[in-house]
């Protein structure tokens, strides 16, 4: 039933659009083959629009932005862990993860691994490699 008030909804502002003089003339006036590219276009993009399954149509799918609840079995939520030095899971904010950069890493690697591998490298050096890596 939804489908069908739709589409009449979708004729009704076609049938005003076209009621327009203007648009009129400017739809005769193009040639056939951007005749045919427009409303092509427009016909898929209505019948992605009415049909709203979106997996099955892509390209043309529908644009409900606000018209449809999220179904919540779709969702994913990411839960994100790492591992200490003893194997144990920990973990790991997203805001922690967003601001690391690779040169960033790449440098506190370094830093970590010259206090831990030095001569006089005491034991919380080596724990705190172990812990970053």
């Amino acid at each position: 039933m939804r489908i069908i008030i739709e589409a009449g909804c979708y004729l009704a502002l076609g049938y005003a659009f076209f009621s327009i003089g203007a648009v009129r003339a400017y739809w005769k006036a193009l040639p056939k083959p951007h005749k045919w590219i427009l409303g092509s276009t427009l016909l898929l993009l209505v019948v992605g629009q009415l049909i709203d399954r979106p997996r099955q149509t892509f390209p043309v799918s529908s644009w409900t932005m606000y018209g449809k609840h999220e179904n919540s079995d779709t969702l994913v939520f990411y839960r994100y862990r790492g591992l200490d030095g003893q194997g144990n899971f920990v973990p790991v904010s997203e805001q922690a993860l967003s601001v690391i950069d690779a040169s960033g890493v790449a440098s506190k690697t370094k830093g970590l691994a010259k206090a831990a591998l030095s001569p006089q490298a005491r034991e919380e050096d080596r724990t705190k490699l172990t812990d970053w890596l």
